[in-house]
C-alpha cells in the first residue's frame, strides 16, 4: 500500500458557505511536496494583485487547477520511468 493525498479546492466558510472540490488524481506521499510547490507557483503567478485564492479560484475554475495537477503529475510520472 502506498501513501497518498488528494487535493480539494474551491470551498468556503463565507455566508456563501460551499465545500471543497476534490481534483482527481492521487499524489505519492514522496511527490507531495513538489506537487505542491508547482501547484502553488502557477497560482502565484495568475493571481491577480489583491485576489484571494477563491477569488483566483472562481475565476479560473476547477477544470483549469486539474489540467495544471494533470501535467504535474504527468511530469513526475515520466520522470520515475
Amino acid at each position: 500500500m502506498v501513501e497518498a493525498f488528494e487535493i480539494y479546492v474551491g470551498g468556503t466558510l463565507t455566508e456563501d458557505a460551499k465545500f471543497n472540490e476534490k481534483l482527481k488524481g492521487k499524489i505519492e506521499a514522496d511527490d507531495l511536496g513538489d506537487v505542491l510547490v508547482n501547484f502553488l507557483q502557477r497560482v502565484q503567478e495568475e493571481k491577480l494583485p489583491g485576489e484571494t485564492f477563491q477569488q483566483y479560484y472562481l475565476r479560473v475554475g476547477r477544470d483549469s487547477l486539474q489540467e495544471t495537477l494533470d501535467k504535474t503529475l504527468n511530469e513526475k510520472q515520466q520522470q520515475k520511468v
